[in-house]
This record gives structure tokens, C-alpha cells and sequence, in this order.
């Protein structure tokens, strides 16, 4: 992989939920390739070479609602150019659902939905000395036409999702990107990487380009997903070592923001209701 994103934090798990399981398991096993880890007649464990990378649980009603708080997609991150060009090889074959596709100077990234409206992100970064990095550390926002033709020239041949594909970054709809500057930015102290007025948010750990995307295209002041809509469950936010935990417990404490406990755990929702399970 180019630049590493396991540097803590990192966001280690997604958690969503969908309308049929069985139609869900077609769609991440067949076509996105990731292996079905355990099974149960309420949830599916995905991922890769036995790692745990996405969740996949029942009990929606319907499908993905718009005008709400909660998953805009989540990003599954490849380690090379070459499988990026070996799953959008695949993905044309599978005539995948493939809604968009894009070349932000610092990834390569293509875009679809699964049969419930759920976000997904496949992706590979480019080395860091070709980021264009500002004086600030911050990073100039492209979305730039995808080189599909070079990367199927170097695709490597399709034996499902690589083994170390990681779960790259999330991206959230929210209510309010001030609420959230304040809560992902002091509280839980990640560095803006690039900031779009009101409108869109990215932050990072440890230099990397986002661990977390926010916007607020859905629409502003807009509210929570229904628990009986597919759509994001959690989302699990790794940290090394359990003193970052309790730093980020010190910090929400001061600002007086709610939230739980548990060992080495750490439950609190965003200020637009996203829930997130922080792990040491």
C-alpha cells in the first residue's frame, strides 16, 4: 500500500444495516469480493483474510432514506494502483452499479451503492510526494476525470478483494458542519485536511488525506436515520493504546458531551447522531 492508514486512530469497522440479508451477501461477496467471514440469520461479517472489515445486519424496513443524518459512503481502501484496476475490471464484467469514478490527486476512487442505497468507496492512494500537500498541511480539493483505461492496462488479475484491503475512511451526511468541526476536530482531535465552507469537512490522523469525510448535501439541520432504515448502524474508531482513549474520555468530559464506558471502550454518538464505538 502507498501510504498507510492503520496509524492511530483508524477507522477499523462499518456497521450497517440493510432490507434482505441474502440479496446484501450477493451484492458484498459476489460483486464487491469480500469474503463472508461468519454468518448468522440477523447479521453477515465480511472482510478480508479473516479481518473483520464490514458488518452487515438486518432488520430495515426500507431502503436508504434521503434528507438524513448518517452514511454518505463508507471507503474500502486497496493497496495498489494494480488492484484498482483489477476490481473495476471485475466490476465491469459483474455490471456492477457503478455510479460514479474519480481522480482526487491524492486517490483513484470509484463509486456505487448497494441494492439499499448504501455508499460504498473502493480506492487506492497515491504516493505521499504526489498529494500536494499546502504549506499548512491541508490539501487542495479535485475531483478529476478517472484514468479507467490505465488502470485496466495494469489491472492485476481478479482473485476477489485483495488481502490487505483496510477500511480506508467513512463518510458521514450530518446536521451541522460547525457541530461537527467542534466534535470530530477538538474532542476527538483530528487535523482538517480540507474544509468546504458549510458545505464539506475532511479530517485525518497522522497526516493521512481523511480517516473522516462530513457534508451536509443532504441538507442542513437535517435528522438522524430511522433505526428501521437501512443505512449506518456504527462505525468502530481504533486507537493504539488505551491512554489515546482516555485523552479523547478527558476531552469529552471537559466539554461536558455525553457518552459511555466500558474497558477499553468508549460509545458516544456525533452531534448528528452517528454512533461511534471507540476501541483501544
Amino acid at each position: 500500500m502507498n501510504y498507510s492508514t492503520l496509524e492511530s486512530p483508524f477507522i477499523k469497522q462499518v456497521i450497517i444495516r440493510v432490507t434482505q440479508l441474502a440479496v446484501a451477501k450477493h451484492f458484498y461477496t459476489e460483486v464487491l469480493g469480500l469474503e463472508l467471514i461468519t454468518e448468522s440469520k440477523a447479521e453477515l461479517q465480511l472482510g478480508v483474510d479473516d479481518n473483520v472489515l464490514l458488518i452487515v445486519r438486518s432488520g430495515a424496513d426500507f431502503k436508504k432514506q434521503r434528507g438524513k443524518a448518517g452514511l454518505y459512503h463508507f471507503a474500502l481502501l486497496v493497496p495498489t494502483r494494480e488492484d484498482l484496476g483489477g476490481v473495476l475490471q471485475h466490476l465491469l464484467k459483474m455490471k456492477a452499479p457503478i455510479q460514479g469514478a474519480a481522480d482526487h490527486i491524492f486517490s483513484e476512487a470509484i463509486y456505487l451503492q448497494d441494492p439499499d442505497g448504501n455508499g460504498v468507496e473502493i480506492y487506492c492512494d497515491r504516493p505521499k510526494d504526489q498529494w500536494k500537500v499546502k504549506e499548512d498541511g491541508s490539501l487542495p480539493l479535485a475531483s478529476d476525470p478517472l484514468d479507467a483505461e490505465g488502470l485496466l492496462q495494469v489491472a492485476n488479475q481478479w482473485e476477489g478483494m485483495p488481502i490487505q484491503t483496510v477500511m480506508g475512511h467513512i463518510h458521514l451526511h450530518v446536521a451541522s458542519i460547525r457541530d461537527s468541526l467542534h466534535f470530530y476536530h477538538k474532542l476527538l482531535g483530528f487535523q482538517i485536511k480540507i474544509q468546504m465552507r458549510e458545505q464539506a469537512l475532511f479530517l485525518a490522523s497522522n497526516e493521512y488525506h481523511h480517516h473522516i469525510g462530513l457534508n451536509t448535501w443532504a441538507g442542513e439541520g437535517v435528522p438522524p436515520n430511522p433505526e428501521n432504515a437501512a443505512g449506518l448502524v456504527s462505525f468502530v474508531l481504533q486507537v493504539e493504546e488505551e491512554r489515546e482513549l482516555s485523552c479523547i474520555e478527558k476531552q469529552l468530559q471537559a466539554d461536558d458531551y455525553q457518552y459511555e464506558r466500558s474497558n477499553r471502550q468508549l460509545f458516544v454518538k456525533d452531534p448528528s447522531g452517528n454512533l461511534i464505538f471507540i476501541n483501544a
